[in-house]
């Protein structure tokens, strides 16, 4: 297996770049991971950032916020799918950036798109049926509810 891959040395300016790319992705992902933290803090926190908390609870973000667990479940499947077994092979040959910002687009659209279907097909009669079976199981019967709501008026009228 080793003596199949072809195995070549890198240049400095590859590995300076490679180095430079993890590295850079590491802080965009700090720097989001503490941005999450402050939204979430106590408002006394001195890390909270109530602007921020603001912009991510804008009404526009509410459609994405709840497509977004869909979405991360999909897009890994989606991208190996176009890139490795369809029509995105072909960029493999391009330039790196040129063919990971067309697979970023295409992959984000899919998913998108898979993403909103999921939600309204599959994830919310779920949710609608999770919500019914313990409603019902949690719920009290009629007779139960009017007995409760006769013995907390007869104790509304006792304390009067």
């Amino acid at each position: 297996i080793i003596r199949q891959l072809k195995i070549t040395q890198l240049k400095p300016s590859e590995i300076i770049a490679t180095i430079f790319t993890c590295s850079i992705r590491q802080f965009v992902s700090i720097i989001f991971a503490f941005l999450l933290y402050t939204t979430l803090v106590d408002e006394q926190h001195p890390y909270y950032k109530k602007y921020l908390k603001k912009i991510l609870s804008f009404h526009l973000f509410t459609p994405l916020a709840k497509l977004s667990y869909s979405v991360y479940l999909l897009h890994f499947r989606i991208a190996s799918d176009l890139v490795y077994k369809g029509p995105l092979y072909k960029l493999l040959t391009v330039h790196i950036d040129l063919a990971t910002s067309i697979c970023f687009i295409f992959t984000l659209i899919i998913s998108l798109l898979i993403g909103c279907i999921w939600y309204c097909f599959v994830e919310q009669p779920f949710l609608r049926l999770t919500n019914n079976l313990f409603h019902l199981a949690t719920s009290p019967s009629k007779d139960e509810q009017q007995s409760l709501i006769d013995n907390n008026s007869l104790g509304l009228k006792k304390e009067k």
